[in-house]
């Protein structure tokens, strides 16, 4: 397709009651691109928009909650198309997918509630089990400032308190081990709590009639045992943990279709709102206006005519509206083969709707320049197979750049064939050999070059002319008058560099001056013409910078494309360099060295070299060709979708 997709405008009338169902409908078809109707039609300014903000936040609100149920529950909800049903509005209004959450986080909350308190329980255990080999073997005596986070304390207590200690601190995180009977009734014992419970943990041992008591040189038996203590404490709360997961688990179970409901059902209502956000409203009808591609205009129209709601419907393409192409929104539609190469497009720009979509050029410019840079059998094929694999991603924009990678890689392979070499090794090429054909590799560049920039210029021609801008389309500087001068001019170079080739014609000089003359008068014709507003001096100043800057910038935009026999010859020396490096080694006895040179030469090429001429081809694609045609846009294609 040689321009964006053509658009037609869609206005559709409905009733206030059946505006959600429209929308629906709308979103299913996922081709409705929405606008305000009132920016285009200004006997329409008098209609009032429909006020959907407080309502859209209602839902976002909504679906934050769902979000949070679901995380809790280990819960995804699904999405597919098979969900997005009528049966949802009838099923389902705000209050009752609240109230549903509320009846789900009800029964989940006890379960969730206890897992976490398991889970801090481990967190806090598993940080004494760390430390208690810091602190133990200890002389078992007070220190207050020794042991971090954590308050230890020694001492005995009465047997029959020693229960009761261990229930009064049950409800805090603790670790109390008894480590031998005293006389008198009485068991040692050595307490671990958390500093921050210090208050509590004293007022319970003061309570159970505990009496603190210095320990020295006895710690290292209690170590240990502490530590396999705190660790069946944990594996204890591991196993808590897990039931507690099952139990969510069958919630989610028994819940899981209701939830993907509820979440279906509140994704609906917010692009509803999204969408309503666009549209205007009368007393009892609500009007949405949106852009479609004209060639999928008739399912749009044939929807929702079979909807017995519709009260108007209206088509209109953008010349009968008189809109500006810049308001109308692009989209590039191509084959999934040509799709990867939109990614280049859209890292410079989108093409206003009207102009000539680059996508299909670029493929093709892109392509054959990597290839002549970067022409090496082995690394095209490597880079084809990392293309391959780049494509199994998940994402969409990254499976594309995947494909746009292979697609360099097959065409760097073929190249690699056509100049006889593969990871710098030779071997008959089936074309030509930059290295030993330095002045023709150069000449076949400047051609390349000098078609892409006509093609350029043609495009430019061709947009003007159709925009009836005629006036661009004679004088631009990539406009038919500069181009006759960049064509006459190559005709006259290539004359004077043939040998034997006679006197140039005065028709060559004749043709040339007869358009700079033409150039140079378009100003006084503007100032008569009442166009111009600066004096003749300026003007006639201007005039003359220009046509200088189109023999020069010409002229640079046809030396850049040098760049291309440049980087396939810089390719061949790297080589030669490489493998000069390998042979002093190898010569040296150094063997295993001279490989590791060779590997690590094609690696640092395939990388670097690779991502340089990526660069190129870009550069030379935006600056030398984009330059003299693009017109850019401003509004992307984005339809209606939940």
């Amino acid at each position: 397709m040689l321009g964006p997709c053509e658009m037609e405008l869609i206005n559709i009338a409905v009733l206030k009651e059946d505006a959600e169902q429209t929308v629906a409908q709308l979103l299913k078809l996922g081709n409705f691109h929405p606008v305000d109707i009132r920016r285009i039609e200004s006997g329409l300014n008098g209609l009032p928009a429909s006020e959907t903000q407080k309502e859209a936040g209602d839902w976002e609100k909504l679906a934050a909650r769902l979000r949070q149920t679901c995380a809790s529950l280990d819960f995804r909800p699904s999405s597919g198309p098979e969900l997005m049903t009528s049966a949802l509005f009838g099923q389902f209004s705000y209050s009752t997918a609240e109230q549903k959450l509320n009846a789900i986080d009800a029964e989940a909350a006890s379960h969730i509630s206890k897992r976490e308190e398991l889970r801090e329980e481990i967190r806090t255990r598993t940080a004494m089990l760390n430390r208690v080999p810091a602190i133990l073997p200890i002389p078992l005596k007070r220190r207050d400032s020794s042991y971090s986070f954590l308050e230890v304390a020694s001492g005995t207590i009465a047997d029959n308190n020693l229960d009761l200690l261990e229930r009064s601190l049950s409800g805090i995180h603790s670790v109390v081990y008894p480590f031998r009977k005293e006389p008198g009734g009485r068991t040692a014992l050595l307490l671990i709590g958390l500093r921050r419970d210090k208050p509590y943990i004293e007022k319970v041992l003061s309570d159970t009639g505990f009496e603190k008591k210095d320990f020295s040189g006895q710690g290292e038996a209690v170590g240990g045992e502490i530590q396999l203590k705190l660790k069946v404490q944990i594996e204890k709360d591991k196993r808590g943990i897990d039931m507690e997961s099952a139990a969510l688990a069958e919630i989610a179970a028994h819940s899981g279709e209701e939830l993907s409901q509820i979440h279906t059902f509140i994704r609906l209502k917010r692009s509803i709102s999204e969408a309503r956000r666009y549209s205007c409203n009368t007393d009892k009808t609500v009007l949405f206006s949106g852009w479609v591609p004209a060639d999928e205009k008739e399912k749009v129209v044939s929807r929702i005519r079979q909807m017995a709601n519709c009260l108007y419907l209206e088509e209109k393409s953008p010349d009968e509206l008189g809109i500006s192409k810049e308001d109308v929104p692009v989209l590039l539609k191509h084959s999934a083969l040509i799709r990867p190469f939109e990614l280049l497009i859209e890292s410079y720009g989108i093409p206003r709707y009207g102009s000539v979509d680059p996508t299909l050029f670029t493929a093709v410019t892109f392509l054959l320049m990597f290839g002549a840079m970067f022409g090496d059998l082995g690394h095209g094929l490597l880079l084809l197979a990392a293309g391959i694999l780049i494509m199994r991603s998940r994402s969409d924009k990254v499976r594309q750049a995947g494909a746009l990678t292979s697609y360099a890689g097959g065409v760097s392979a073929l190249f690699g064939l056509l100049y006889g070499s593969a990871f710098g090794f030779e071997f008959d090429s089936l074309w030509i050999r930059p290295i030993n054909n330095i002045l023709g590799i150069f000449k076949i560049s400047v051609i390349f070059g000098i078609t892409v920039i006509s093609l350029g210029v043609a495009l430019n021609v061709f947009i003007s002319l159709r925009d009836r801008n005629y006036a661009k389309a004679f004088f631009d500087k990539a406009g038919l008058i500069s181009g006759i001068i960049y064509w006459s001019g190559i005709a006259l170079a290539v004359r004077l560099a043939v040998p034997g080739a006679g006197p140039v014609p005065a028709g060559y000089f004749i043709l040339l001056g007869a358009c700079f003359v033409v150039l140079f008068l378009k100003p006084l014709v503007d100032i008569f013409a009442g166009k111009a507003h600066e004096g003749v001096f300026v003007l006639l100043m201007e005039t003359v910078i220009d046509m200088m800057e189109i023999v020069m910038g010409y002229l640079a935009n046809t030396v850049s494309f040098i760049r291309v026999a440049a980087f396939a010859l810089a390719h061949a020396g790297l080589f030669m360099a490489i493998f000069e490096l390998s042979k002093l080694l190898k010569d040296v006895g150094s063997g295993f060295v001279s490989l590791l040179i060779i590997i690590g030469g094609n690696i640092l090429v395939l990388l670097l070299e690779g991502m340089v001429v990526g660069i190129q081809s870009l550069r030379l694609n935006y600056y030398e060709f984009f330059s003299k045609f693009f017109v850019s846009g401003k509004n992307v294609y984005k339809p209606l979708s939940v």
